[in-house]
């Protein structure tokens, strides 16, 4: 078994796609900072995904939210730059229908033009941890789901927030 696995690390596959993803992450570490975090979650108007429990579904989308936040943030905030958002709310477009369909799943159904919230609060910081530009967000928009299908994981999730927070970010900086 130790043989198996010194001659994967040999393999130039292996070890491009190992340097490739350091790169990646040292990237975004450079550049300009995102810190998210989710300010009583549990108070949130609608944030259960399908197939995870409440806590799941927390844990789930703090972590694409952030994701979606330093993506979008790339081409407005300057390097060394750090961006702080406090989220107070999230509406989740669709609704949970519990015990549905021939298996009774509890799952997420969104319908095209279903309304998605989200609501926080930001501030943007220098290097040196001076203030430079704060306030408070309340997102608003429509979702344009073209798929229908509550097998894709994204379908009513965070990244339906993705373009919605695209705009947020060219209209604010």
């Amino acid at each position: 078994m130790k043989g198996l696995k010194l001659s994967l690390l040999r393999s130039p596959l292996i070890v491009v796609l190992a340097v490739a993803g350091l790169g990646v992450s040292n990237a975004s570490l450079a550049g300009s900072e995102v810190a998210l975090k989710l300010v009583d979650g549990k108070s949130f108007s609608d944030y259960q995904l399908t197939g995870d429990s409440r806590k799941k579904s927390l844990k789930r989308l703090e972590k694409d939210f952030v994701k979606l936040f330093e993506n979008a943030s790339d081409a407005y905030v300057a390097e060394g730059q750090k961006l702080e958002i406090d989220v107070t709310n999230i509406d989740l477009p669709g609704q949970m229908r519990y015990f549905y369909g021939p298996n009774n799943d509890d799952m997420r159904v969104v319908e095209s033009n279903t309304p998605f919230r989200l609501h926080f609060t930001y501030r943007l910081k220098n290097s040196e941890g001076k203030l430079i530009k704060e306030g408070e967000a309340k997102i608003r928009d429509f979702s344009e789901s073209k798929v229908k299908s509550a097998n894709n994981r994204n379908f009513g999730s965070a990244a339906s927030y993705h373009i919605a927070i695209k705009k947020w970010f060219k209209k604010q900086f």
